[in-house]
């Protein structure tokens, strides 16, 4: 399905449930697995909006920083899975794609590093 945001013109893939047993469909039917994938990237970017949302009134510059990082790459990997759809997913871009979730992953853990052991800060702020 190389449409977006819809599938195939709806927001189900119109052949979501044909295996049987029904949790065939979840690895091996085309259309669930990018539904499913496509939810999940959904969830992630709702999930990491408020992350940043929350960090953004720390009063912790690294913090802050660290978030903003996050947020910056959680938004690049979006674009990429959206092009990386439109253009039926040339291995070229799915690798990008690939990439970009391995670094976001590495910001998530950064953020969540700098939240739990902040560095001493001078009140007059770093100079």
């Amino acid at each position: 399905y190389i449409d977006w945001p819809l599938m195939a013109g709806g927001f189900l893939p119109p052949v979501m449930w044909e295996f049987q047993p029904l949790w065939r469909n979840f690895f091996e039917n085309h259309g669930t697995v990018q539904f499913t994938h496509r939810i999940w990237g959904y969830l992630v970017l709702i999930l990491g909006l408020r992350v940043w949302f929350v960090a953004r009134r720390s009063s912790y510059a690294a913090n802050r920083r660290a978030a903003d990082w996050m947020a910056v790459m959680l938004f690049g990997q979006v674009v990429i899975g959206i092009v990386t759809v439109i253009h039926a997913s040339p291995w070229h871009i799915a690798i990008i794609h690939q990439i970009a979730a391995v670094v976001l992953w590495v910001l998530i853990i950064r953020l969540r590093h700098v939240a739990l052991y902040p560095q001493a800060e001078s009140i007059r702020g770093n100079a």
